[in-house]
Parts: structure tokens; sequence; C-alpha cells
């Protein structure tokens, strides 16, 4: 069968991506040897109408996150109006959270969870005229609901999960970049677990899967890192170093490779503090930078948001990392029930640890949680496109279009130019005094970098209160 697997559009009012490789794809492709697939990005290419009437396949399938939902819907709807024939799949982690989004006239079938074995058998089902509800892990459409299947268990091991086959994403690879990256060949995306152990309150990631956790062995780990595209990739998974034994296999690995990759990787900041020997011994075979969650800058709030961390840890990591030579990008969670004294106290943290590229997310419940069941009433809006960690979707403690320039000043201050050059003086200072010249962030982040980040950073949030004032006014209209 002829399967064409669709990214959707990027919504131009969310604000938190990057164009990543879309590897949940990329992996259904590589479970699809004996099917004829193609990959269509449409955050590249406009005319997904010309793709489906001229390769005429026989299933489109399309994934979504929560922010990319409403351009899946577009992107169903054209298809569907392309082709009445073909059959339209839905997949991703927005239809596993909530499936019920996807009960529309145009989707043929909805699947649930880690897609690859559903998706497989359901083309197969297709294939020899057999009734797709005896797949399992399916939500089928039916009379304005959904009629779901039995449901498929969790998966037990990650070497279940397929090689993602990277051939499909060919043409557009030097365009897979993070946000703000100018790296000419782009960056490849690597999967290393499934899930987390940790159990935050914001989070959505140790709720897939059942709640399990898989790991990939160290071996096959190296190996499509060594296989990956380009120079550039991030470990995309929530939690990568969680293994510590693992990890040192990692390292020992890539030691033995000589490789000239450069990793950029998401880790918890207990790991790191719990780690430093790891955390040079990383740097020294290209991890260059680490995602952390601290989220928070009180005991208080990291115990609200079940962290299982201390402000103690949280500040022994940025010690290791900034002695190991490894960019922090530290996380931030903002909460609605911040007052101007909560941002100011966010920022003298920034300014007294001297973290140069943190990144500040607002408080979000992530559709499908239970944390978002229990907002229901509160939801200031339920467009999709505003659950972006960037926009407030909840009422705030103070007036929200303040809130949004407190957030806003938070952005603006901590990546001004101003900050950069008074931090590189009191260096300065220290290496006159000491003869030395201290272990700091702004190393990390060269003089053009920072000011680029700065001039981004101020483009990025620009359109940012038209939003905020949108939000406002239709929340005021909803109540009147």
């Amino acid at each position: 069968m002829r399967v064409l697997l669709v990214q959707p559009k990027v919504d131009p009012r969310v604000r938190s991506l990057g164009k990543l490789e879309p590897l949940a794809l990329e992996i259904l492709a590589g479970a699809l040897s004996h099917h004829e697939v193609r990959l269509f990005d449409h955050r590249f290419e406009a005319n997904l109408a010309r793709e489906v009437s001229e390769w005429r396949p026989d299933v489109v399938g399309v994934t979504a996150l929560t922010v990319e939902y409403g351009c899946a819907v577009d992107a169903i709807r054209e298809v569907r109006a392309t082709r009445p024939d073909v059959r339209i799949v839905v997949g991703g982690t927005h239809a596993t959270m909530m499936p019920a989004d996807f009960a529309l006239p145009e989707v043929d079938a909805v699947v649930l969870g880690l897609g690859h074995d559903t998706f497989r058998e359901l083309l197969d089902a297709h294939a020899s005229g057999k009734d797709p509800s005896a797949v399992r892990g399916l939500a089928l459409p039916e009379k304005g609901g959904l009629r779901f299947t039995d449901e498929r268990p969790p998966a037990e091991s990650f070497d279940a999960i397929p090689n993602p086959d990277r051939s499909v994403t060919r043409r557009y690879r030097r365009r897979y970049r993070a946000t703000f990256s100018l790296d000419p060949e782009g960056e490849a995306t690597v999967i290393t677990s499934l899930g987390c152990p940790g159990r935050c309150a914001f989070c959505s990631s140790w709720q897939q899967n059942k709640g399990r956790y898989l790991e990939r062995d160290p071996e096959s780990v190296v190996e499509e890192i060594l296989a990956a595209p380009g120079r550039r990739l991030v470990l995309a998974d929530d939690n990568s170093l969680h293994n510590i034994e693992r990890a040192w296999r990692i390292v020992e690995l890539l030691r033995r490779s000589k490789t000239r990759k450069r990793v950029r990787t998401f880790v918890r900041a207990d790991t790191i503090a719990a780690n430093p020997d790891l955390m040079r011994a990383l740097r020294e075979v290209g991890f260059g930078t680490f995602i952390v969650g601290y989220e928070a800058v009180t005991d208080a709030r990291l115990r609200e948001y079940h962290k299982g961390n201390t402000m103690e840890t949280n500040r022994a990591a940025i010690r290791v990392l900034r002695e190991a030579g490894i960019e922090n990008r530290a996380m931030f969670m903002v909460a609605q029930d911040f007052r101007r004294e909560d941002f100011a106290e966010l920022s003298r943290f920034i300014e007294q640890e001297k973290l140069r590229t943190p990144i500040f997310a607002v408080f979000t419940p992530v559709p499908g949680t239970p944390l978002y069941e229990r907002s229901q009433n509160d939801l200031l809006t339920r467009d999709y496109a505003y659950f972006d960690y960037v926009h407030c979707v909840l009422p705030t403690r103070m007036d929200y279009l303040e809130f949004h320039d407190e957030f806003v000043k938070l952005y603006m201050h901590t990546y001004s130019i101003r900050r950069y050059l008074r931090d590189w003086a009191e260096e300065g200072v220290q290496l006159l005094k000491t003869g030395r010249w201290p272990a700091t962030e702004r190393k990390h982040v060269p003089l053009g970098l920072a000011l680029f980040y700065g001039l981004a950073f101020r483009r990025y949030l620009a359109p940012l209160r038209r939003d905020y004032e949108a939000i406002a006014r239709a929340h005021d209209r909803e109540r009147t």
C-alpha cells in the first residue's frame, strides 16, 4: 500500500517550537518496510493537496502535538477534500491524550499510544479486507463519537521500537533545527529512552506508555548517534542519563569511536549533582549542552511541583556543569500565582548564579492529564495553539496583562547585552585579582551569540502581548 505520513504545519501563534526532525513518523516509516512510504513535512512545503492528488496514497497518516492540533485538522480536511476515498488515520501525543478531539467525519481511525504495531496491523487489515476493529489500540469514529478496540498492552522493552527510516526525510534534512539555531547542516534527533521515572505535576511524559520507563541498550544508542546525519544532534528523551551505569557505557563507546558529534540532551539536576565525574566525561565525548529542569528557586515550589529535588541540589548541579564546561540551559516554571516579587526573585537567582541561557515556561495544564481535568472550569481558552508554555491559559494572581509584561521583562533582562557586558567586566576584575579567569556560564556563550539571542528573543516575543489581549477579550466575551 502507498502510505503518506504528514507532519502538520506550525500555527504562527505558537512560540515555543523549533522545527525538529519528525522522529515519531520516521520510526513509523521504519515499521512499514513492506509498504511504499512517503513523508510530507507541511512546515516546509505548502501544497499538500497536490502531493495527495499526484502520488495518490491509499492511506494518509497525520500526527500532532497538542499545539499542532488545529493545523493537523486543517491538513486532514485538505486531504479529504482532495481525495474523498483515501483512508485517514491520526496518531501522536495529542491523539493519545485526547482521542475525542479527533472524532471527526474525515477521520477513519485514531491510533493510541506507541503507534508502530497498531498502524502496521491496521494497514494489514485494510490490505486483506479484514475488520479493523480486531486491531488493538484503536479508537474508531462512530456516530459522532468513538468506539475503542481492545487496549494494546504497553511496550515492555525498547527493543520493540523500530529504528527510524531517515530516508523519508532526506529532502528536508538541513532544515531540521532548534529555535534560533543557525547550523547550516541542521540537527538530527535521537531517542534513547521512553517515558520518565519522575512524576512532576506539570508533565505528561510519565503518563504515556502507561507510566512505564524503557531504556535502550547503550550499544544501539551509540550506533544511532554515529549514524545520525550531520554533526549536531539532540537526545530527545525526557531523562537521558537516569541509568548511570548505562551512561558510563555510552561514554566508553563514544571514546572508542573518536566521534566529533556535538550532543545536547535533557538531564535532571539531581543526576548532575551526584555525578560530577560523569559530567566531565560526557563533555569530553561531545555532550556540550544540557537542558535541565530546575523549575523553581524555592524549596516550597519544588515540593508543590512534586519535583523530588531541593535548592541545595539545584545549586550543586549548576556548579558541576560550570566546572565541567557544559552549557546549562536551565528551565524554570512561571506559575499563575506569581507576583512581581516572584518574578524578581527568579531574576535575582539567574543573576546570582550567572546563568546565561535559561528558558522560562508558563505553567500549563497538558490536555489529557489529571491537572487539565481539574483545570477545566478555570481555562481562559481552549485554543490549543496557546498551550505552548509561553501563553498563559489559566487566570493569574496579578493582572493578566501585567503578568505578560513581567514575563517578557524577565526574558529581556536575562538576555540583555548590558547584563552580559557587566558579567564580563566583573570576571575581568577577578582575572586581575587572581590571575585566573573564573569558570562561569558566560564563557560558553560568546559575545556575538549573546547579542543574537537578545535580538532573537525580542522578535520572538514581540507578538505575545497581542495574543494575551486576544485571550483576555475572548474570555470576557465568553463570561458575558
